[in-house]
């Protein structure tokens, strides 16, 4: 890897990590799911310093062209992202159904209250 484009990837990688720790401070990113943006940019960090460890990698998973085994590991990654936020979002529709459903329930209730209120005012008083 020439030193030109070590330069623009760690230059890339900083902009990475400043636009990651910018979303954070402006609370638009929970830390608890920043942690998987945290991990990759520390990986893509890792091989940037050793660019062996992708030669190595990838001559021990199989594959001739390094680029691809980088690509493999970033398409794996994405794949458990999706999954991840599958399961968030999940998670808060069955909250918000819940929610509403509860919701519903406490609105019956009151329609009754009210309307056993009405009746008893409209009751003549004996």
């Amino acid at each position: 890897m020439n030193a030109a484009l070590r330069i623009f990837l760690a230059v890339c990688i900083v902009v990475y990590f400043g636009v990651l720790l910018y979303m954070l401070k402006r609370k638009r990113l929970i830390l608890k799911y920043s942690l998987f943006w945290l991990l990759s940019g520390l990986i893509l960090t890792v091989f940037l310093i050793w660019p062996q460890l992708v030669f190595n990698a990838s001559a021990l998973i199989g594959i001739s062209d390094p680029v691809n085994a980088v690509f493999l590991l970033y398409a794996g990654c994405m794949l458990l992202l999706t999954l991840s936020l599958t399961s968030i979002v999940s998670q808060f529709n069955r909250v918000n159904r819940d929610t509403i459903q509860t919701l519903a329930l406490l609105e019956k209730r009151v329609r009754e209250l009210e309307a056993e209120l009405q009746n008893k005012s409209r009751e003549p008083e004996s």
